[in-house]
């Protein structure tokens, strides 16, 4: 009787070792991708829930208060901008603030709602959520939809139009 390993179990046994990496490998890298993906939703809840508190306080940019604050989706569906709404038309125009520009994570983008704008603002009547080119007493709810490219994965946050309110869900 021989001691050892013949070449045929060697082979075996390193097609083996290679099949079982391969998968943890890929489940690291889709694992990776979702929890890229649910960063960028808890970001996006933030921010919208940073611009809608922006409303409410009054909050004060460049020594004056501004009516608006809005977040708008740039065309590549891989950036939004967050913004004060000098002017509180619900559009980014010439004399409104850039607050930041925020770049999604490589592999995340918005499904839908490009080069769009969502706005908050505060008055003596209450709280408004407005969509850019629409009237600001809307009733209902917006669903933004975020998308992991590798995954396939969605994600998505919904506001509603009538209280401001921003949920999230997969």
């Amino acid at each position: 009787m021989k001691k050892g390993f013949s070449l045929i179990e060697l082979i075996v046994s390193i097609a083996i070792v290679a099949i079982i990496t391969t998968m943890g490998v890929l489940s690291f890298s889709n694992q990776s991708q979702r929890q890229s993906l649910a960063n960028e939703v808890n970001l996006l809840e933030q921010k919208l829930n940073e611009q809608k508190i922006n409303a409410l306080s009054g909050k004060m940019n460049n020594h004056q208060s501004s009516e608006m604050y809005g977040l708008k989706i740039e065309p590549s569906g891989k950036a939004y901008t967050l913004f004060f709404d000098n002017n509180a038309d619900c559009n980014f125009n010439t004399g409104d603030e850039i607050d930041q520009v925020i770049n999604l994570t490589e592999g995340v983008e918005f499904q839908n709602f490009l080069n769009k704008i969502i706005c908050f603002r505060w008055d003596q009547q209450g709280h408004n959520t407005c969509l850019a080119g629409g009237d600001c007493e809307q009733s209902g709810g917006y669903t933004f939809h975020l998308k992991s490219k590798k995954s396939e994965e969605i994600r998505y946050l919904v506001v509603d139009l009538e209280s401001g309110l921003v949920t999230s869900g997969n």
